[in-house]
């Protein structure tokens, strides 16, 4: 382990981080909140040191309960409405519903800390790994208003009245959205960890890089590769409770990452970006911007639909990703005016 890489486990620093958290906030498994229960504990010198070497110090490096209790690793499963989709022809499709997991508080707070203390290296590898491959997603200060100017700066733009050439008519200049069903929780763990250990495990990209292959990718988070193996590299317990039922039904959470834990965009983002560079490096004209799930395409028409059709290919072989086709879509400026 790199030295310095845990100088973040300090009472006084975790006290901080849990005294800035969000107020209010949903209770976990135990009813525990971070900021209204955890900073109290954390600002009493003498219990706040307990706590952190006997509670949140072994989470931190993978041990403790979460190393074999799957419901430690698991939460409290909710399921939220999602809106419905946009009427066509006088019909809105359902919206269907959002699950929606809250994790342990020790863990949430031990694994904000832990992202914090590395967010700025993250930024820099997802912003400057590969010149046509930007992700906005992980440790970048207002990252989807920096996604929104990366591809407004790619694409063309054009004054009112003007007449475009037939080539611009043609095949444009375009930006191509693609919409990966539930992507968060069904994306492979096996490629967000071999993405993390920088070394393939099982075939990829058709058969062009092989097990034992090296994926470049960066030292970042292996420091806390046991934190996130305890969480992640087996099924977790995902309680929820119904309305019409006595006690708490289990629901096994064995693919993907659950949205709200701090690691999880990160985790996301690393999984996807070899999958993404490989498939650029075959179409040199396209661009690639990502805001962790949501993939935008820049190039013209005809290079850009061959990319994403690579691409959507590369996604489910990959990472078990299915790109919904439904709700992606293409904008070109250059037919804005016909």
């Amino acid at each position: 382990c790199p030295a310095g890489a845990f100088d973040w486990l300090t009472r006084a620093n975790l006290a901080k981080i849990a005294a800035t958290s969000a107020p209010g906030s949903a209770t976990d498994q135990w009813g525990w909140r971070v900021r209204e229960f955890m900073a109290c504990l954390l600002q009493n010198e003498t219990i706040g040191d307990i706590w952190v070497s006997y509670i949140l110090a072994p989470i931190a490096f993978g041990t403790g309960l979460a190393s074999f209790d799957d419901f430690v690793i698991g939460g409290k499963l909710i399921g939220l409405r999602k809106p419905d989709g946009i009427a066509v022809d006088g019909v809105c499709t359902p919206g269907g519903i959002r699950h929606i997991l809250i994790g342990d508080a020790d863990r949430k707070l031990v694994a904000r800390a832990m992202m914090r203390s590395c967010s700025e290296d993250l930024a820099e590898y997802f912003l400057k790994h590969h010149p046509r491959v930007v992700q906005c997603g992980v440790g970048v200060p207002d990252g989807a208003a920096k996604a929104y100017h990366a591809i407004t700066t790619l694409l063309p733009s054009f004054p009112a009245g003007h007449v475009p050439s037939p080539g611009e008519l043609n095949n444009p200049i375009v930006l191509l959205s693609l919409d990966a069903k539930n992507a968060f929780n069904c994306i492979s763990r096996q490629g967000m960890f071999d993405a993390l250990f920088g070394t393939a495990s099982k075939w990829y990209d058709e058969g062009e890089v092989a097990p034992g292959s090296t994926i470049d990718t960066p030292a970042i988070l292996r420091p806390f590769l046991q934190f996130l193996a305890a969480h992640y590299s087996r099924d977790a317990n995902l309680g929820y409770t119904a309305r019409d039922t006595d006690g708490r039904l289990y629901v096994k959470g064995r693919a993907g990452v659950q949205q709200g834990d701090p690691p999880s965009s990160s985790l996301f983002s690393f999984g996807l970006h070899p999958v993404l560079v490989r498939t650029l490096d075959r179409f040199p004209g396209v661009y690639a911007v990502a805001y962790c799930d949501n993939v935008f395409l820049v190039g013209h028409l005809d290079h850009a639909l061959a990319c994403a059709d690579d691409l959507v290919v590369r996604l489910k072989a990959d990472l078990d990703l299915d790109v919904n086709l439904a709700q992606s879509w293409v904008h070109a400026p250059a037919w804005a005016h016909l």
